[in-house]
């Protein structure tokens, strides 16, 4: 007899892939985010990625 609570081989879908445009989006802004946060503040840096990523985000999806 077999519980109900294991899993069987191919029972749950594979995860789906990030899109590239993500990588593209998140690899931009932690890079300029970082950049400005060096030379001013943390905080600064930490605000100008979140625009980065909404703005990329806004650009980039069709």
């Amino acid at each position: 007899m077999t519980s109900s609570t294991v899993n069987q081989s191919g029972s749950q879908p594979d995860p789906e892939r990030l899109p590239l445009r993500w990588f593209v989006i998140l690899a931009t802004a932690g890079a300029s985010g970082t950049a400005i946060g060096v030379i001013t503040e943390a905080g600064v840096g930490v605000g100008v990625a979140l625009a980065v990523v909404g703005l990329l985000h806004k650009i980039l999806d069709h």
